[in-house]
């Protein structure tokens, strides 16, 4: 639907659109007083084509904040194929951003997780199904991943070194 052809039910519609109350919206396109803008208000709202024509603002306006698939695969896409080095603080896909001065300057910064970025795309492509797969793709900065086997391994030597610290104080003692 083009614009309505009389100039104010279409002001009238924009700002009705926009989240201003019909009797607000009335007052600004005729100048009218708020007892009968009000009424006003209403009764313009009844008129078939004003209510349409403020449906179909807002469905625009829904469909231009709304990221399409393609927009968040892209975004993805990128946040895979750009290497840390080309991401400066102004970047899009900067996250964090943290500048040290003095006699050595230096910079830090983070970005998305390349991983999780895989994950997500996959599941908008389609390629994983429901919730039966669960991955935590978190690694600290320097890049060590912590597994299970040496989740455990540091818990049985952390367990020695106390028992030893014990056996030595009771023996000291």
């Amino acid at each position: 639907m083009l614009c309505l052809s009389n100039r104010r039910h279409e002001r009238f519609a924009q700002l009705v659109a926009k989240g201003d109350s019909g009797g607000a919206a009335y007052r600004v396109v005729c100048g009218a007083k708020a007892a009968s803008a009000h009424a006003a208000a209403s009764r313009l709202l009844r008129i078939a084509k004003v209510s349409a024509r403020i449906a179909e603002i807002q469905k625009a306006a829904v469909c231009a904040s709304v990221m399409t698939l393609l927009e968040k695969r892209q975004f993805l896409a990128l946040i895979v194929r750009t290497p840390i080095g080309q991401i400066d603080e102004n970047s899009p896909l900067c996250q964090w951003f943290r500048r040290t001065t003095g006699r050595r300057a230096t910079f830090s910064i983070r970005m998305p997780d390349k991983l999780q970025a895989i994950l997500l795309d996959a599941r908008l492509a389609g390629e994983l199904k429901g919730n039966s797969i669960t991955v935590h793709a978190t690694a600290p900065a320097n890049g060590y991943v912590m597994t299970a086997e040496r989740l455990a391994e540091l818990r049985e030597k952390k367990r020695a070194a106390i028992e030893r610290g014990l056996a030595r104080q009771n023996g000291m003692s």
